[in-house]
């Protein structure tokens, strides 16, 4: 078989699941359908009578009988354009996010662009409003920066505001964030977030579960929002109104199980009265990075190998030298009480500045140091 020939048996492969996924109804039957098929994909070799007793409808039946091939040529060109960084990940694949299979209602495939693998590593969502007030951006800018120094891959949805000031954390840490798109994955919405979205494709990954050619509409945010939610081990609102896309997130993320944590914020200040609701509701009160990572410990540990891990432990002292990495003591022996610059902590202590910037984010996260929004680090008082 020549490489032609093989090239068009996978076009038919992820031809079939591009037209499985766009059978009605089907994502809400998913679960009794992969409870009952080894392979989704074996459906379209069922008999009307096993398609019925899965729940599928009248319409889904008379699709799975006669589907249209065109629905599926907008995906496969967009797939052809980049095949290096472009796929389809079906729920069958390792790749897929497995938390998310876990909720009522996951998609049968998504979209991705990007070269990271992060979707295997614990992603903890952050969102908030896309009217975020300055603080609060500075807020989740600097949330995402040390959690993905940490080993978090920081998962949102794109939006102004707080979902983009995540990402940008996540990158500038060299950490790895996800963006969820509710529109198809040729598109950015809002439309500002071009070169943003660029930055995650090239060094994140960009994920949907809509066609090429689709448009950001009221009802695909919802749609998004769980993605976000039931991929992720926990869901972090920053700042959030009391009508919020957020609320729905944290709900969802709720529903599914997970940890919903909330940051407080002045009670004049009306897009923090979403996060003071949560926190009625019984969210975790999270006033540093530090406080989301020692909420998960057992999650964490079954996801995450313990090497990537070892910034989580709550012990000091003699077992520093185990729980961060090397030479951690050496640096904490250089920071101070006042704010100071990597390169100035870098000349104190004889370290480079790579070797500070792997270090640094794990002594936040252990409530060591303190990063300021300028990106100067200093030293914390620990109260044991």
């Amino acid at each position: 078989m020549d490489a032609n020939d093989l090239s068009a048996r996978a076009s038919d492969h992820i031809t079939a699941w591009l037209l499985l996924a766009a059978t009605p109804g089907i994502t809400r039957r998913l679960p009794a359908i992969r409870r009952e098929l080894d392979d989704p994909l074996s459906l379209w070799t069922q008999p009307r009578s096993v398609w019925q007793a899965l729940g599928l409808g009248a319409k889904a039946c008379r699709w799975l009988a006669r589907p249209d091939r065109a629905c599926a040529d907008s995906t496969l060109r967009w797939l052809r354009a980049n095949p290096e960084k472009r796929r389809v990940l079906t729920c069958i694949d390792d790749a897929y996010p497995q938390l998310l299979l876990a909720t009522a209602d996951p998609p049968l495939l998504l979209l991705s662009e990007g070269p990271s693998s992060g979707l295997a590593e614990p992603m903890l969502a952050m969102v908030g409003s896309r009217q975020a007030s300055p603080p609060g951006v500075e807020l989740a800018n600097s949330f995402a920066h040390t959690l993905a120094g940490a080993g978090f891959t920081i998962i949102s949805g794109l939006a102004h505001g707080i979902d983009g000031a995540s990402h940008r954390g996540a990158l500038s840490a060299g950490g790895r964030t996800v963006a969820v798109l509710a529109t198809g994955p040729d598109r950015v919405y809002p439309p500002d977030h071009h070169a943003l979205s660029q930055a995650i494709a090239n060094r994140g990954q960009l994920l949907s579960e809509f066609t090429p050619g689709t448009p950001a509409l009221r009802h695909h945010f919802p749609q998004r929002n769980r993605i976000i939610a039931g991929a992720a081990v926990g869901t972090l609102v920053v700042e959030a109104a009391e009508r919020s896309g957020s609320l729905i997130t944290a709900r969802l993320a709720n529903e599914a199980g997970r940890e919903v944590f909330a940051i407080p914020g002045s009670v004049r200040c009306p897009t923090t009265r979403g996060c003071h609701l949560l926190l009625r509701d019984g969210a975790v009160l999270v006033e540093r990075p530090d406080d989301v990572v020692h909420a998960l410990p057992a999650l964490l540990g079954a996801l995450c190998p313990a090497p990537e891990r070892a910034a989580t432990s709550g012990s000091s002292g003699p077992e520093l030298a185990d729980t961060l990495p090397p030479q951690s003591g050496k640096v904490i022996d250089n920071l101070g009480h006042d704010p100071a610059t990597i390169e100035q902590i870098a000349a104190r202590s004889g370290l480079t500045t790579e070797t500070l910037c792997s270090i640094l984010p794990a002594l936040e996260v252990r409530g060591f140091a303190c990063r300021f929004a300028d990106g100067r680090y200093a030293l914390l008082s620990r109260q044991e």
